[in-house]
């Protein structure tokens, strides 16, 4: 379950970034109070009828896996899933291609949650909250680039460890954790495994809230190069955006970009 929902708010004929907003959910057990939440927050936000020229939803659930696109059959998204994990009644797999890697990325939504955002997005475009990391990296990583290149996914209660070499996908895992030492861990035993020296490779780390920053900074103290990308040139930022309230990586063709 991810920890909040926001709204990214883009104008596409000024290139500015006119909103953003952040929701903090937090005291739900239960995930049908978690959905009538996120109901009540998207009719105040949004209503229903509002119409974008385009809508991204992002989607955060540590339940993600990644096929070859030989071996992925549309229609079978359930089956291939099973071969990892166990799904409820009331969870739908949902999927992505990544062209670069020749790839199908699956993840697991909530029915009820989805069919909330389609009442309200009905032409929206789906992702895992991982995907722009991976195009990113992906585009970035040039064929002659000998190093690996590794990027971070935090969030409260996980955290994505991507590493990429000469344009490919090397190793791609998500961890639970529940404290900042249990990150440590599964970081420092992730590049034992591949054979890395974190102080001579440069992470990226992208972040979900500034909450994590105290997570980031003991990791700094056995990781010392932890770099942040830098926000795109390619957007304005309106006025009223502090500079630490500008988004890293956002999607750049977007009218709205919902995060979750």
């Amino acid at each position: 379950m991810s920890n909040g929902l926001s709204f990214l708010y883009l104008n596409k004929k000024t290139k500015e970034i006119e909103a953003l907003q952040e929701y903090v959910i937090s005291g739900y057990e239960h995930i049908s109070e978690y959905e009538l939440y996120i109901n009540k927050i998207l009719e105040k936000e949004i209503g229903v009828g509002h119409t974008f020229e385009n809508v991204i939803l992002s989607i955060h659930s540590p339940k993600s896996m990644l096929i070859p696109l030989p071996f992925f059959e549309q229609g079978q998204e359930r089956q291939l899933y099973a071969f990892t994990d166990t799904l409820s009644a009331d969870q739908e797999v949902l999927t992505k291609e990544i062209k670069p890697i020749e790839a199908v990325q699956l993840w697991v939504v909530s029915s009820k949650l989805k069919h909330i955002l389609d009442k309200f997005f009905p032409e929206a475009i789906w992702q895992h909250y991982s995907y722009p990391i991976l195009e990113q990296q992906l585009k970035q990583s040039n064929s002659d680039f000998t190093k690996d290149s590794i990027s971070i996914g935090l969030n409260k209660e996980f955290l994505d460890i991507i590493v990429i070499n000469k344009g490919k996908l090397r190793f791609f895992n998500t961890f639970r954790y529940k404290t900042k030492e249990d990150a440590l861990y599964y970081l420092l035993s992730s590049f034992k495994q591949l054979n890395l020296n974190p102080e001579k490779i440069i992470i990226e780390g992208y972040l979900e809230n500034h909450s994590l920053i105290e997570t980031i900074t003991f990791l700094q103290n056995y990781i010392p190069n932890i770099n942040f990308p830098t926000a795109s040139s390619k957007w304005i930022y309106s006025k009223e955006l502090t500079l630490t309230d500008k988004p890293i990586g956002v999607a750049q063709t977007l009218d709205l970009e919902c995060v979750l």
